[in-house]
């Protein structure tokens, strides 16, 4: 009796689509309105998702757009952790340099705008 209660149970999760399956077409369908809105960031953490969940991989991968933002994050990350580091060896020159390259890849980012005005009144009380 309690085995075909748990069969029971069991299909009735599957047939009502309760069971943890590939994301849906909805989803996707959401990543590729995002990319006609021009909302790239958005469009391509909703890939990420479904990369890593498995669905559509080949699909998505193909996508110039996904690849390239991949690309740009990750050029993204290395000037502005290149500017840290030269801001941590007092190397104040470079630092603002690599904060304006990651600026200049991704311009929303507040973190590298901030460093840069940090080190452009370093630079700036120098010079008195």
């Amino acid at each position: 009796m309690a085995r075909l209660a748990h069969i029971l149970l069991f299909l009735c999760t599957v047939v009502l689509g309760l069971s943890q399956g590939p994301p849906s077409d909805s989803l996707f369908q959401r990543a590729e309105a995002l990319v006609m809105e021009q909302e790239y960031g958005e469009a391509c953490i909703i890939y990420d998702t479904l990369v890593k969940r498995g669905y559509r991989v080949e699909e998505i991968q193909k996508k110039i757009l996904y690849r390239a933002h991949r690309q740009i994050e990750g050029r993204f990350l290395e000037e502005r952790n290149a500017g840290d580091r030269a801001f941590q060896h007092s190397q104040f020159d470079a630092a603002r340099e690599a904060y304006m390259r990651a600026l200049a890849l991704k311009p929303e980012d507040e973190y590298s705008l901030q460093q840069i005005h940090e080190v452009e009144a370093i630079l700036a009380k120098r010079k008195q």
